[in-house]
């Protein structure tokens, strides 16, 4: 009795298929959620993990101008909420106030930063645009100094 010898057939790499405008737009959308929980102190109920693929994937597939200028729009956004929160406060609270403020900017930026350090080295540094990963106490500061 002979053995036939099995030929053993390697498949090639499939890939997976480019994410369409509207799809990137929805991307975006659950990114914007998401760090949208995240200013609401429930990050714990979100996946970093998917998170982050998502922004990979966006970047990837060519749609990294939809994610910084939606990432800039969304944190500009809450930073002018912020401003107007603490132009608000009286006098006598408003270093503890402002320094609270700050404390809570730099957890939630930190969080946001792990979610973008991609689109960050591939997309913004190239480009010679302000990364997410530079400190936030510039556009922070920028925003409150009036």
């Amino acid at each position: 009795m002979s053995e036939k010898k099995k030929k053993i057939v390697i498949q090639p790499y499939q890939g997976r298929k480019l994410l369409s405008r509207e799809e990137a737009e929805d991307e975006w959308r659950s990114l914007r959620d998401a760090i949208d929980q995240i200013y609401q102190k429930k990050s714990s109920q979100l996946s970093f993990e998917i998170l982050y693929r998502s922004a990979y994937n966006l970047v990837l597939d060519k749609h990294g101008e939809l994610l910084y200028s939606g990432v800039k729009d969304s944190l500009t956004g809450r930073f002018v909420a912020i401003g107007e929160q603490v132009a608000k406060t009286p006098d006598a609270q408003l270093l503890e106030t402002l320094s609270g403020k700050w404390s809570e900017q730099k957890v939630i930026l930190s969080t946001v930063k792990d979610i973008l350090m991609y689109m960050d080295r591939t997309y913004a540094t190239p480009r010679k645009v302000r990364t997410h990963r530079q400190p936030k106490a510039s556009r922070f500061s920028e925003r409150h100094k009036k």
